[in-house]
């Protein structure tokens, strides 16, 4: 899965996202989950969700949208399930 890393590496340095530390609320506790956490998760997740999380990306991207809004939901999604 090389060639998705190289995009989303790509991806994120053109675009130049920002590091963002977010504090997610899930299961009684308040995790704070920053935006590297989020592209590791991104990075070995299963190859029909990276298809997804890359037409999201691409499909924001051009409507000019906050990628970081999208990689929010994604670090809420990593809380609640436990994955960190």
């Amino acid at each position: 899965m090389a060639r998705f890393d190289e995009w989303f590496d790509a991806f994120v340095s053109e675009k130049e996202i920002p590091f963002v530390v977010w504090e997610i609320k899930a299961h009684g506790f308040v995790h704070r989950i920053d935006s590297g956490v989020v592209f590791e998760q991104i990075k070995v997740a299963p190859f029909g969700e990276k298809i997804v999380i890359k037409k999201t990306l691409i499909r924001m991207d051009s409507m000019n949208a906050d990628v970081n809004f999208f990689l929010k939901q994604l670090a809420q999604v990593i809380a609640v399930s436990g994955r960190i």
